[in-house]
């Protein structure tokens, strides 16, 4: 499943929100931040017959979106944003890592792996559902 994309530039600020109801599905629009590109922009010289290529700046915003099914509420879209973040597996071993640790087969550095883990999770979480607070999103 293909539904998160990264570090998208657009020289328009995106809206949070945006519902596709032919797709049923809203794109979720996150982690938005003003930013800059350089593009590289080639023109030919027709008296020289020479291309000249020259570095223009654009001003815009980078994001992260996500394809979010409906119903869209913030419990879909954390939950297909945990699915494109990490495999199944992932949070389990993790887990597994730090009761391991609790008991003394693993080294204690195990533990804190999933305890950044789950404050991530709750750093997500919280960003997400003030994101809907926002944009009249239900929560669950």
């Amino acid at each position: 499943m293909k539904n998160l994309f990264k570090n998208i530039f657009n020289v328009v600020q995106p809206i949070t929100f945006v519902d596709e109801p032919t797709m049923k599905q809203t794109v979720y629009n996150f982690n938005i931040l003003a930013s800059s590109k350089d593009f590289i922009v080639k023109t030919f010289d027709v008296v020289t017959k020479q291309t000249i290529t020259s570095t223009i700046t654009k001003q815009g915003f980078l994001f992260d979106s996500l394809c979010v099914p409906y119903p869209v509420t913030a419990n879909t879209i954390f939950a297909t944003l945990l699915a494109e973040l990490y495999d199944n597996a992932y949070e389990q071993k993790l887990q597994n890592d730090y009761n391991a640790a609790n008991i003394g087969l693993e080294v204690i550095g195990k533990k804190q792996k999933y305890l950044d883990f789950l404050q991530q999770r709750k750093d997500l979480r919280l960003a997400i559902e003030a994101d809907c607070l926002t944009g009249n999103i239900p929560i669950s």
